[in-house]
């Protein structure tokens, strides 16, 4: 669930890959702005929590996963003030048939 910063900056090289998105499948993009998100203590909403919220919405739209990890991190920060953005990008690739 972690990877290179994307279009940050202008002379770091990344490695290059590719990955084949199926029928009913969807990608997440996020900015640390989601796992970096604190809460009063100031603990890390991290990628832990995240990476276990999305793998219990398998087979949800690509907007009710963005709505679902917007409102647990609203509901994680419970108050306490955002030092960041919450950015997001789901995008999915309809079924077939």
């Amino acid at each position: 669930m972690s990877g290179p910063v994307l279009g940050a900056f202008a002379r770091v090289l990344h490695a290059e890959g590719s990955f084949r998105v199926r029928p009913g499948e969807a990608v997440v993009f996020y900015t640390d702005g989601i796992t970096e998100a604190r809460n009063p203590g100031g603990a890390f909403y991290g990628e832990d929590r995240l990476r276990q919220l999305l793998s219990g919405l398998a087979g949800a739209s690509a907007d009710d996963v963005r709505r679902a990890v917007v409102a647990d991190v609203r509901e994680f920060r419970d108050g306490a003030e955002a030092y960041d953005d919450l950015t997001i990008l789901v995008a999915e690739r309809e079924p077939e048939g």
